[in-house]
């Protein structure tokens, strides 16, 4: 699939320079007739992924960190090994509209301060994120602060409370990919 080689290319310099040892799976997602079939559909490829990916990283289940996303029409996971204590993934259409209840979970003085996201990148930055926390729960996606950003590198530092989280964001004409790594 197209897609994953661009996912591979795109953030394998950022992972190695991390020292972090990963795979990724893409899938791509057929419409189904209902919600219920798509959610099911989704999981279980999920979780055939994850686990095809600990293989490849020959590594018990419990020492890797693993991250799962999917969107109308694509599924994406990563698994990782290293020094890291979490690993976030998320992706979204690009042509995503974005609506009035998204827009209320940003920061609005961060907004401000970094014109070079669109609401949706700040949306996937902040989901992968979420996912990376290995204490998220209680937490919301306003509290994660995109302290700075690199345009030409497409990747940023975000915190909450004391924890870094280290994030890439791949942006294709259908697709914005984030993934974020927490130390």
């Amino acid at each position: 699939m197209e897609i994953q080689k661009e996912i591979d290319n795109y953030f394998n310099d950022f992972l190695i320079q991390k020292k972090v040892k990963y795979c990724f799976c893409t899938c791509e997602l057929k419409d189904q007739s209902s919600a219920k079939k798509n959610r099911d559909q989704e999981k279980e490829i999920g979780s055939q992924c994850l686990k095809e990916l600990t293989k490849k990283l020959n590594q018990d289940t419990l020492a890797c960190k693993s991250s799962l996303s999917h969107t109308s029409g694509l599924l994406v996971a990563i698994a990782a090994h290293g020094n890291l204590t979490g690993i976030g993934i998320d992706v979204e259409r690009s042509d995503r509209k974005v609506h009035l209840n998204l827009k209320s979970r940003l920061n609005v003085s961060e907004t401000r301060s970094i014109a070079v996201l669109d609401v949706l990148d700040y949306w996937v930055i902040k989901e992968a994120c979420y996912k990376a926390n290995p204490n998220s729960k209680g937490s919301v996606l306003s509290q994660y602060a995109i302290n700075e950003f690199h345009e030409d590198k497409n990747e940023g530092l975000v915190q909450l409370n004391e924890v870094d989280f280290h994030v890439k964001i791949l942006k294709t004409k259908n697709w914005k990919i984030a993934v974020a790594l927490s130390f």
